[in-house]
């Protein structure tokens, strides 16, 4: 899943899936700590806080066969498009774990990738997320020290601990990485550009709104990577093709073995449309002003390496 941003003083809900959970079931308690990176405290300090644990609890109306992206369930109420939900097979109690990515009204639950095994009537569905609202304290601004010691990525790295059991059983902490930026710099690319570009079914919109999300990811990591910071990029349709690129490798990943090489080629191809966007001008903000001066550049020495 793309990873969680949030911008300084808005706040909002992070989530966290317990790995455990696909073999040991639902959460039943959870609390979360939150730090920076540093380990230094919040400004709203957030501090073995009680996390909600997602209450959804279905059963399927229709069996579902192995690959089905589609299940059936009457009452839909409470789920959510890109949250992950766990399905406990009626026959043998296997939990198998999904991801939704649209729900109708009819009670048709569509699915990011097709289940692995068949799924009987009165199957249960249930949610495993655990979640915590982050107030305006508790997302503060980059800390601006560490920008300037040349380690831009840190400054805005925020560390979430979180402890819950599972079935009675206690786990370790568990720790989950998250941004608090100034800004949260916006893909330019979107579904509708890369649908006519993949086959068949890999060309739906909640899919390939997915791909597009993680290609993000690698996008601003590949930025990082090179010593740029996000925040100060003031033309992101600079990145649209590395970014178009990057989204097309990222679907075929899952298209089947035939597809590696393809995939490759485009991740090769990202990668160098993403050299060529950090060697333009006029396009990244080098005085932190948010003005886009004349000639005002970055000046790229790193080769980016995956």
């Amino acid at each position: 899943m793309p990873r969680t941003r949030f911008v300084a003083g808005k706040g909002g809900t992070l989530v966290f899936y317990p790995p455990e959970a696909t073999i040991g079931g639902e959460p039943t308690a959870a609390t979360v700590t939150c730090v920076r990176s540093s380990g230094e405290a919040l400004p709203t300090p957030v501090q073995a806080a009680e996390a909600t644990i997602d209450p959804v609890d279905k059963v399927l109306d229709v069996q579902a066969e192995a690959g089905s992206r589609v299940l059936i369930i009457a009452d839909t109420s409470g789920m959510e498009p890109g949250r992950k939900y766990l399905v406990r097979a009626a026959d043998d109690g296997e939990l198998v774990d999904v991801q939704v990515v649209g729900v109708s009204a009819d009670g048709a639950v569509r699915l990011r990738s097709g289940v692995r095994r068949d799924l009987p009537p009165t199957s249960e569905v249930l949610g495993w997320a655990l979640s915590f609202v982050l107030t305006p304290g508790n997302t503060p601004a980059p800390a601006t020290t560490a920008a300037k010691q040349g380690s831009p990525g840190a400054a805005y790295l925020f560390r979430a601990e979180w402890s819950y059991s599972l079935g009675g059983v206690a786990y370790p902490p568990a720790d989950q990485l998250y941004e608090v930026r100034r800004r949260v710099l916006r893909p330019v690319v979107t579904a509708g550009d890369v649908q006519g570009r993949v086959p068949g079914t890999a060309g739906d919109v909640e899919i390939v709104t997915d791909d597009v999300a993680e290609a993000w990811d690698d996008v601003l990591d590949g930025l990082a990577a090179a010593g740029v910071d996000a925040d100060r990029v003031m033309n992101p349709d600079r990145l649209r093709l590395a970014h178009l690129l990057r989204t097309l490798a990222t679907a075929a990943d899952t298209w089947g073995p035939t597809w590696v090489e393809w995939a490759e080629k485009k991740r090769e191809q990202a990668q160098a449309a993403l050299e060529e966007a950090l060697e333009a001008a006029d396009w990244y903000d080098t005085a932190e002003d948010a003005k886009q001066a004349q000639g005002e550049q970055h000046v790229h020495f790193a080769r980016i390496v995956r």
